[in-house]
Protein backbone atom coordinates (compact mmCIF):
# COMPACT_ATOMS: atom_id res chain seq x y z
CA UNK A 1 0.00 0.00 0.00
CA UNK A 2 1.30 3.34 -0.98
CA UNK A 3 2.14 6.05 1.65
CA UNK A 4 2.56 9.16 0.95
CA UNK A 5 4.19 11.88 3.41
CA UNK A 6 1.96 15.29 3.49
CA UNK A 7 5.22 17.07 3.76
CA UNK A 8 6.23 15.72 0.92
CA UNK A 9 2.92 16.71 -1.43
CA UNK A 10 3.39 20.16 0.04
CA UNK A 11 7.02 20.15 -1.19
CA UNK A 12 5.65 19.16 -4.71
CA UNK A 13 3.96 22.22 -4.82
CA UNK A 14 6.71 24.70 -3.67
CA UNK A 15 8.82 23.00 -6.26
CA UNK A 16 5.59 23.31 -9.02
CA UNK A 17 5.08 27.45 -7.70
CA UNK A 18 9.02 28.12 -7.87
CA UNK A 19 9.67 25.90 -10.76
CA UNK A 20 13.07 25.45 -9.11
CA UNK A 21 14.46 22.86 -6.32
CA UNK A 22 16.85 25.86 -4.61
CA UNK A 23 14.29 28.05 -4.59
CA UNK A 24 11.82 25.62 -2.97
CA UNK A 25 14.12 24.65 -0.69
CA UNK A 26 14.76 28.32 0.55
CA UNK A 27 11.41 28.91 1.05
CA UNK A 28 10.33 25.75 3.15
CA UNK A 29 13.29 26.19 5.24
CA UNK A 30 14.97 23.27 4.42
CA UNK A 31 18.13 21.77 2.83
CA UNK A 32 18.27 21.86 -1.09
CA UNK A 33 18.96 17.43 -0.91
CA UNK A 34 15.83 17.78 1.51
CA UNK A 35 13.60 18.42 -1.53
CA UNK A 36 15.41 16.17 -4.08
CA UNK A 37 14.78 13.34 -1.58
CA UNK A 38 11.56 14.22 -0.91
CA UNK A 39 10.43 14.42 -4.69
CA UNK A 40 12.72 11.09 -5.75
CA UNK A 41 10.39 9.84 -2.41
CA UNK A 42 6.95 10.89 -4.60
CA UNK A 43 8.15 10.04 -7.47
CA UNK A 44 9.07 5.98 -6.54
CA UNK A 45 5.91 6.02 -4.81
CA UNK A 46 4.21 7.15 -7.55
CA UNK A 47 6.22 5.23 -10.30
CA UNK A 48 6.58 8.60 -12.36
CA UNK A 49 8.63 10.94 -12.97
CA UNK A 50 7.43 14.26 -12.05
CA UNK A 51 9.74 16.92 -13.15
CA UNK A 52 12.13 16.89 -15.73
CA UNK A 53 15.28 19.75 -15.93
CA UNK A 54 14.48 22.83 -17.10
CA UNK A 55 16.69 24.88 -19.89
CA UNK A 56 17.86 28.00 -17.23
CA UNK A 57 19.71 25.78 -14.51
CA UNK A 58 20.40 22.50 -13.72
CA UNK A 59 17.82 23.09 -10.68
CA UNK A 60 15.59 24.56 -12.53
CA UNK A 61 12.24 22.12 -13.30
CA UNK A 62 9.00 21.95 -15.18
CA UNK A 63 6.68 19.27 -14.73
CA UNK A 64 5.90 16.07 -16.99
CA UNK A 65 2.77 15.21 -17.73
CA UNK A 66 2.34 12.76 -15.50
CA UNK A 67 3.70 15.64 -13.19
CA UNK A 68 0.70 17.23 -14.31
CA UNK A 69 -1.85 15.02 -14.21
CA UNK A 70 -0.64 14.61 -10.13
CA UNK A 71 -0.42 18.40 -9.81
CA UNK A 72 -4.90 18.80 -8.86
CA UNK A 73 -4.79 15.60 -6.48
CA UNK A 74 -2.15 16.85 -4.42
CA UNK A 75 -3.50 20.18 -4.44
CA UNK A 76 -6.94 19.18 -3.47
CA UNK A 77 -4.96 16.75 -0.72
CA UNK A 78 -3.35 19.52 0.89
CA UNK A 79 -5.99 22.07 1.06
CA UNK A 80 -8.40 19.50 2.30
CA UNK A 81 -6.15 18.68 5.27
CA UNK A 82 -5.26 22.33 5.73
CA UNK A 83 -9.30 22.89 6.35
CA UNK A 84 -9.71 20.57 8.52
CA UNK A 85 -7.05 21.99 10.86
CA UNK A 86 -8.39 25.04 10.50
CA UNK A 87 -11.58 24.37 11.46
CA UNK A 88 -10.73 21.92 14.18
CA UNK A 89 -8.28 24.41 15.95
CA UNK A 90 -11.28 26.84 15.89
CA UNK A 91 -13.61 24.17 17.37
CA UNK A 92 -10.96 23.18 19.80
CA UNK A 93 -9.46 26.80 20.69
CA UNK A 94 -12.47 29.36 19.68
CA UNK A 95 -10.73 31.46 23.09
CA UNK A 96 -7.30 30.52 23.13
CA UNK A 97 -4.97 32.80 20.81
CA UNK A 98 -0.88 31.34 20.37
CA UNK A 99 1.74 34.05 20.16
CA UNK A 100 4.82 33.26 19.55
CA UNK A 101 8.39 35.64 19.39
CA UNK A 102 12.09 35.58 18.44
CA UNK A 103 11.55 38.86 20.48
CA UNK A 104 11.26 39.03 24.30
CA UNK A 105 7.99 39.84 25.08
CA UNK A 106 8.46 42.72 27.18
CA UNK A 107 9.41 44.61 23.96
CA UNK A 108 7.41 47.88 24.12
CA UNK A 109 6.21 47.00 19.76
CA UNK A 110 4.52 43.35 21.95
CA UNK A 111 3.12 45.06 24.75
CA UNK A 112 0.87 47.55 23.09
CA UNK A 113 -0.28 45.21 20.85
CA UNK A 114 -0.90 42.24 23.58
CA UNK A 115 -2.93 44.44 25.38
CA UNK A 116 -4.80 45.50 22.32
CA UNK A 117 -5.97 41.88 22.06
CA UNK A 118 -7.39 42.09 25.39
CA UNK A 119 -9.03 45.51 24.83
CA UNK A 120 -11.06 44.31 22.00
CA UNK A 121 -11.08 40.35 23.15
CA UNK A 122 -11.81 40.25 27.22
CA UNK A 123 -12.64 36.69 27.07
CA UNK A 124 -9.86 35.32 25.06
CA UNK A 125 -6.62 33.23 26.95
CA UNK A 126 -3.49 33.65 25.42
CA UNK A 127 -0.07 31.66 25.52
CA UNK A 128 2.95 32.47 25.16
CA UNK A 129 6.47 30.77 23.23
CA UNK A 130 9.46 32.38 23.21
CA UNK A 131 12.00 31.23 20.01
CA UNK A 132 14.37 32.05 17.54
CA UNK A 133 12.23 30.23 14.49
CA UNK A 134 8.77 31.30 15.07
CA UNK A 135 8.14 31.70 11.37
CA UNK A 136 8.38 28.01 11.62
CA UNK A 137 5.82 27.46 14.48
CA UNK A 138 3.39 29.76 12.18
CA UNK A 139 4.22 27.56 9.53
CA UNK A 140 2.70 24.18 11.23
CA UNK A 141 0.26 25.88 12.94
CA UNK A 142 1.54 25.65 16.21
CA UNK A 143 1.22 28.95 17.03
CA UNK A 144 -1.31 31.86 15.63
CA UNK A 145 0.01 35.03 15.60
CA UNK A 146 4.42 35.64 15.23
CA UNK A 147 6.59 38.27 16.90
CA UNK A 148 9.91 38.29 14.40
CA UNK A 149 12.81 40.51 13.10
CA UNK A 150 13.28 38.18 10.57
CA UNK A 151 10.17 38.37 8.29
CA UNK A 152 10.42 36.37 5.12
CA UNK A 153 7.43 36.88 2.29
CA UNK A 154 5.22 33.40 1.91
CA UNK A 155 2.75 33.73 -0.20
CA UNK A 156 -0.06 32.09 3.19
CA UNK A 157 1.20 34.98 5.49
CA UNK A 158 0.21 38.63 5.76
CA UNK A 159 3.15 40.29 7.69
CA UNK A 160 2.30 43.84 9.53
CA UNK A 161 5.48 46.04 10.03
CA UNK A 162 5.17 47.40 13.91
CA UNK A 163 8.16 49.78 13.66
CA UNK A 164 12.49 49.84 13.56
CA UNK A 165 14.85 50.49 15.55
CA UNK A 166 18.48 52.09 14.90
CA UNK A 167 20.87 49.90 16.84
CA UNK A 168 23.14 51.77 19.91
CA UNK A 169 26.00 51.14 22.24
CA UNK A 170 24.88 50.18 25.50
CA UNK A 171 26.65 50.36 28.63
CA UNK A 172 27.41 51.45 31.95
CA UNK A 173 27.41 54.97 32.62
CA UNK A 174 30.86 54.96 34.24
CA UNK A 175 32.63 53.19 31.22
CA UNK A 176 34.89 55.97 29.94
CA UNK A 177 33.35 55.45 26.45
CA UNK A 178 29.89 56.69 28.31
CA UNK A 179 31.51 60.44 27.35
CA UNK A 180 31.18 60.04 23.89
CA UNK A 181 28.12 62.00 21.83
CA UNK A 182 28.27 59.66 19.23
CA UNK A 183 30.08 56.56 17.99
CA UNK A 184 31.68 57.50 14.42
CA UNK A 185 34.71 55.01 15.03
CA UNK A 186 34.78 51.56 16.64
CA UNK A 187 38.02 50.87 17.33
CA UNK A 188 37.47 52.44 20.22
CA UNK A 189 35.68 49.49 21.89
CA UNK A 190 38.74 47.12 21.08
CA UNK A 191 39.67 47.13 24.59
CA UNK A 192 36.11 46.34 25.51
CA UNK A 193 33.97 43.42 26.15
CA UNK A 194 31.31 43.28 23.80
CA UNK A 195 28.24 41.29 24.76
CA UNK A 196 26.10 39.91 22.36
CA UNK A 197 22.43 39.32 22.51
CA UNK A 198 22.22 35.78 20.42
CA UNK A 199 18.79 36.64 18.45
CA UNK A 200 20.38 39.81 17.46
CA UNK A 201 24.10 38.45 16.65
CA UNK A 202 23.53 37.33 12.98
CA UNK A 203 22.91 40.65 12.29
CA UNK A 204 25.27 42.41 13.50
CA UNK A 205 28.03 39.63 12.46
CA UNK A 206 28.67 40.39 8.55
CA UNK A 207 28.61 44.44 8.90
CA UNK A 208 30.40 44.72 12.47
CA UNK A 209 31.42 41.70 14.64
CA UNK A 210 33.88 40.20 11.95
CA UNK A 211 35.60 43.31 10.99
CA UNK A 212 36.96 44.09 14.59
CA UNK A 213 38.94 42.61 17.36
CA UNK A 214 37.16 42.73 21.08
CA UNK A 215 38.69 42.33 24.43
CA UNK A 216 36.33 39.36 24.79
CA UNK A 217 33.22 38.79 23.15
CA UNK A 218 30.56 37.28 24.92
CA UNK A 219 27.28 35.30 23.59
CA UNK A 220 23.86 35.33 25.64
CA UNK A 221 20.09 34.79 24.84
CA UNK A 222 19.42 36.56 28.31
CA UNK A 223 18.60 39.95 28.46
CA UNK A 224 18.42 39.58 32.19
CA UNK A 225 22.23 38.50 32.08
CA UNK A 226 23.17 41.01 29.51
CA UNK A 227 21.86 44.01 31.79
CA UNK A 228 23.91 42.57 34.53
CA UNK A 229 26.98 42.63 33.11
CA UNK A 230 26.17 46.10 31.78
CA UNK A 231 25.60 47.04 35.11
CA UNK A 232 29.13 46.06 36.54
CA UNK A 233 30.70 47.50 33.73
CA UNK A 234 31.77 44.63 32.60
CA UNK A 235 31.54 45.22 29.03
CA UNK A 236 29.21 47.00 26.52
CA UNK A 237 26.78 45.96 24.12
CA UNK A 238 24.57 47.18 20.98
CA UNK A 239 21.27 46.75 20.89
CA UNK A 240 18.11 48.82 19.87
CA UNK A 241 17.44 50.66 22.90
CA UNK A 242 14.13 49.87 23.38
CA UNK A 243 14.83 45.99 24.20
CA UNK A 244 16.34 47.76 27.62
CA UNK A 245 14.28 50.96 27.74
CA UNK A 246 13.64 50.21 31.57
CA UNK A 247 17.05 49.41 32.57
CA UNK A 248 17.93 52.60 30.51
CA UNK A 249 16.24 54.68 32.83
CA UNK A 250 16.70 52.77 36.09
CA UNK A 251 19.99 51.06 36.24
CA UNK A 252 22.70 53.75 35.65
CA UNK A 253 22.95 53.09 31.56
CA UNK A 254 23.62 54.83 28.69
CA UNK A 255 22.75 54.49 25.26
CA UNK A 256 25.06 56.37 22.72
CA UNK A 257 23.93 56.58 18.60
CA UNK A 258 25.92 55.28 15.87
CA UNK A 259 27.10 57.25 13.40
CA UNK A 260 28.32 54.39 11.18
CA UNK A 261 27.48 53.23 7.20
CA UNK A 262 26.80 49.54 8.12
CA UNK A 263 24.36 47.11 6.86
CA UNK A 264 22.67 46.07 10.11
CA UNK A 265 22.50 49.68 11.78
CA UNK A 266 18.38 49.18 11.92
CA UNK A 267 15.92 46.44 12.92
CA UNK A 268 12.52 45.86 12.34
CA UNK A 269 9.87 44.39 14.00
CA UNK A 270 7.15 42.76 12.62
CA UNK A 271 3.88 40.91 13.32
CA UNK A 272 3.20 37.70 11.05
CA UNK A 273 -0.03 35.61 10.90
CA UNK A 274 -1.43 33.30 8.39
CA UNK A 275 -3.60 35.05 5.71
CA UNK A 276 -7.81 34.75 6.65
CA UNK A 277 -7.09 32.94 9.74
CA UNK A 278 -7.55 35.18 12.15
CA UNK A 279 -10.69 37.35 11.97
CA UNK A 280 -10.11 39.91 14.76
CA UNK A 281 -6.69 40.74 13.15
CA UNK A 282 -7.92 44.28 11.24
CA UNK A 283 -8.98 45.12 15.08
CA UNK A 284 -5.95 44.03 16.28
CA UNK A 285 -3.86 46.72 13.52
CA UNK A 286 -5.49 49.43 13.86
CA UNK A 287 -3.48 52.65 14.79
CA UNK A 288 -3.91 52.97 18.35
CA UNK A 289 -1.85 56.15 19.92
Amino acid sequence: MTTINLLYLETFLAVCEYQNFTEAAKHLYVPQPTVTNRIHYLETELGQELFTRGKSGKRSVRLTEAGQIFLPYAQSVVASIEAAKKELISRSRSNLIRIGSSVPFTHPFIIDKIKALYSFHQDISLSFTEKANVIHLLRDNTIDIAFTTDCQAEAHFESHLLGTEDFQLILSAENPLSRYACIEDFTCMESENLICYKPYATSLEESLLSRYHFKKKLLSNQLGIIRNLLKHNYGITLLPPLLLDKELQTDNLKCIPLQLDIPAKKISYSLVYKKGQLPYMDELLCDHA
